[in-house]
């Protein structure tokens, strides 16, 4: 089974691992240049090969697709198109689609996922130009904005508007019809119509993360507000809106050591221009033990992105017992609401009153059982098992219907 990995190194241990314990010696990884970067902790294993340059990625991704059973994109890139289309016709094809992957496959929707304060800025500086995927071109880019200013930020009415367009990149048009399953944390319909000849078949979320809930408890009462240094987390809207609810106490941790560093640096800025030295900006590289303790002392989170994100840091938050805090429309806020879990909107009036405020005991129980049975090792395990036998399941039925047609 050939995995092909972005080049995102936070979670390439955790798949060579989950990979190798469900499907043990049957698979190769091939992962795109930037996997080994400065931040890595030197992990190897001898079916991983992270690739020098993009070039080197097609050519040897496309020699591992022919000998394939089957392929995992865990991401969707232009130069996997390259290995989708060497494939034989029995190999199957899933594309594990996480909220970043669904904006960078169809650049029109991304207008759509940044609140009014937030768009604003991202349109009068430098670093929002800079921050537009390289893929969109100035043409596509300028529809964005008019699609923004003409139907509103929800990026589902702005696919529903444009049913019958073609709104996806051209690499995803390129192998849309070769794709089989998409995994994802709910069904994808602006998919099939961003991508004419997309009909991938759904199943749920592939886990990237393990979170066992731990011993101890949230001990503190910090608010840590986003993930990471990006436009879709609206950190402006969300700072504003704990500026709003009175009396905060505790410091206000902000976690800006990914993404856009200048982005960061305005974001830190507004911060302490509200809260002053209560203000704990994370800028460096940090593990994930060491991010887990910082975590451990929030006892409430503020994602106030409009579409799925941060589902590892949500998922760690909920294990420690903080208060986790959605916009309504993010599909992760539906996803931990359908598991049973206690989650608040951000957006709510009623649910809004509460920030601060620590998580009742109960809650923090319900919500650690939820982890427990979604989130730990065993149930990544699980979710890994079930999407291996599925693509065997397929790659069997294809060539038995190969042979049967060639008779």
């Amino acid at each position: 089974m050939l995995n092909l990995l972005p080049d995102d190194r936070k979670t390439l241990r955790h798949i060579v691992d989950v990979m190798e314990t469900v499907h043990s010696g049957r698979n190769e990884f091939m992962a795109m240049p930037g996997a080994a970067d400065t931040h890595s902790d030197g992990f190897e294993h001898p079916a991983l090969r992270i690739c020098d340059t993009l070039a080197q990625f097609e050519a040897r991704a496309s020699a591992a697709a022919k000998r394939a059973d089957a392929i995992i994109l865990h991401s969707l890139a232009s130069p996997m198109v390259a290995p989708v289309l060497a494939r034989s016709f029995h190999t199957p094809v899933l594309w594990s689609v996480w909220g970043a992957d669904l904006m960078n496959a169809v650049p029109l929707l991304q207008a759509s996922q940044f609140l009014p304060r937030t768009a604003a800025l991202r349109r009068d500086t430098r670093a929002a130009r800079r921050a537009d995927v390289p893929q969109a071109s100035a043409a596509t880019r300028l529809t964005s904005a008019l699609i923004y200013r003409s139907v509103g930020p929800d990026y589902r009415a702005v696919a529903k508007r444009l049913t019958g367009r073609v709104l996806a990149t051209p690499w995803v048009r390129q192998i849309a019809q070769e794709i089989d399953y998409y995994a994802s944390v709910e069904p994808v319909p602006e998919l099939a119509r961003a991508a004419p000849g997309f009909a991938a078949d759904w199943t749920p979320v592939f886990k990237y993360y393990v979170v066992e809930p731990p011993k101890e408890l949230v001990s503190g009462v910090d608010i840590m507000i986003g993930n990471r240094a990006t436009w879709s987390c609206n950190h402006l809207e969300a700072l504003e809106a704990v500026r709003r609810s009175g009396d905060i106490q505790g410091r206000i941790v902000l976690p800006l050591n990914y993404g856009d560093a200048e982005y960061g640096k305005m974001i830190e800025h507004r911060a302490r221009a509200l809260f002053g030295n209560r203000v704990l900006a994370l800028r460096e590289w940090m593990d994930f033990e060491s991010y887990s303790k910082i975590v451990r002392k929030c006892g409430t989170l503020v994602l106030n992105q409009r579409r799925g994100q941060a589902l590892g840091t949500s998922s760690l938050a909920l294990a420690q017992g903080a208060r986790v805090f959605f916009r309504s429309e993010n599909t992760h806020y539906r996803f931990f609401k359908g598991l049973g879990a206690a989650v608040f909107a951000i957006d709510n009036r009623a649910d809004k009153a509460l920030l601060g405020a620590p998580l009742e005991a109960e809650l923090q129980a319900q919500n650690r059982r939820v982890i427990a049975g979604n989130w730990s090792r065993a149930a990544n395990l699980e979710r890994a098992s079930s999407i291996v036998d599925l693509l065997d399941r397929h790659s069997r039925s294809r060539g038995e219907f190969s042979q049967h047609r060639v008779v």
